[in-house]
């Protein structure tokens, strides 16, 4: 949240996490595309951004991903990053740990109304789909 009567650390959130992938020997995957959805109410003149940054243990360096929103805005939202040129395929038959870090920025006058943005839309749920490539080694 940005805006009057917030404070300076509501203007940011993040969130990390890890997840381990357990894959057969004969068996690879990839990240084709994640999908994020939320709601935000950015009152005229602020703004938000959605950042993400994806990793497999292993594969090179992050993907990172930004996605500014402006104002006036009082809707849910839908991003979508997906993998552009050739999958990132892991060696046939390794577990990996896929880290995923998330976060929300809003900026906004201190004299305006309060400007929000949630990982969760007015359905209340929380939903972010990660789609993986398999195929067979």
């Amino acid at each position: 949240m940005a805006g009057a009567g917030t404070k300076p650390a509501d203007r940011s959130k993040k969130c990390s996490l890890t997840v381990r992938i357990g894959v057969p020997t004969n068996v690879t995957f990839a990240v084709s595309a994640v999908d994020h959805r939320g709601y935000a109410h950015l009152e005229a003149g602020a703004t938000a951004v959605h950042a993400a940054r994806y990793h497999v243990t292993g594969q090179g360096a992050p993907a990172l991903t930004e996605h500014p929103m402006r104002g006036y805005l009082d809707d849910n939202w839908q991003v979508t990053d997906a993998v552009t040129g050739e999958p990132a395929y892991v060696p046939c038959g390794k577990d990996r740990k896929l880290d995923i870090d998330t976060e929300l920025r809003v900026s906004a006058d201190n004299r305006a109304p309060a400007s929000m943005i949630t990982m969760d839309a007015t359905d209340a749920a929380v939903t972010s789909t990660y789609r993986l490539l398999w195929k067979s080694c």
